[in-house]
């Protein structure tokens, strides 16, 4: 007998009557847990399986919340950006016209200064592009649930 096992069996005689059984043959998980869920109570059964019910009904709840908002906040972003293009296409219009780069390149400067605006860039009629670019957008969001709630940036062409 090896010591581990004689110590197991000295805490099994030693050891007040309890319902605790030891044993040196590993058992699976699935097996102690069987032998647990019959030593409960019934009103322990009925308790832990509401609560298990509960928890997942919570979660997919928040999940759906979650999907909502952040579909919400996406459409109201997107409107945004729309609506700040569709002003700023004629101030770039006229500048293009006059043939003034400087000023374009100030204006989209400014625009790139707002709060969530990473790049703004405008391309003239021959292709060439003028860009400006503002303060990257932190991301602040975990990781883990970047891959759980995928978002994508909001781009808009005017």
């Amino acid at each position: 007998m090896d010591s581990w096992q004689r110590r197991i069996t000295s805490m099994r005689t030693s050891a007040p009557s309890s319902n605790i059984r030891w044993s040196h043959v590993s058992k699976t998980p699935r097996l102690m847990l069987a032998r647990l869920w019959q030593r409960m109570s019934l009103f322990h059964r009925v308790a832990l399986s509401s609560g298990a019910v509960v928890a997942l009904m919570v979660g997919a709840l928040l999940y759906s919340v979650l999907q909502a908002e952040i579909g919400l906040r996406y459409e109201e972003f997107a409107a945004r950006v729309t609506h700040d293009l569709t002003t700023l296409a004629p101030t770039l219009a006229e500048q293009a016209v006059l043939g003034d780069y400087t000023v374009i390149k100030h204006v989209l400067a400014i625009y790139a200064e707002r709060p969530a605006v990473e790049r703004v860039t405008w391309i003239d009629t021959r292709g060439n592009p003028v860009s400006a670019a503002g303060v990257a957008v932190p991301r602040q969001a975990p990781a883990w649930f970047t891959r759980l709630m995928p978002m994508q940036a909001a781009e808009a062409r005017w």
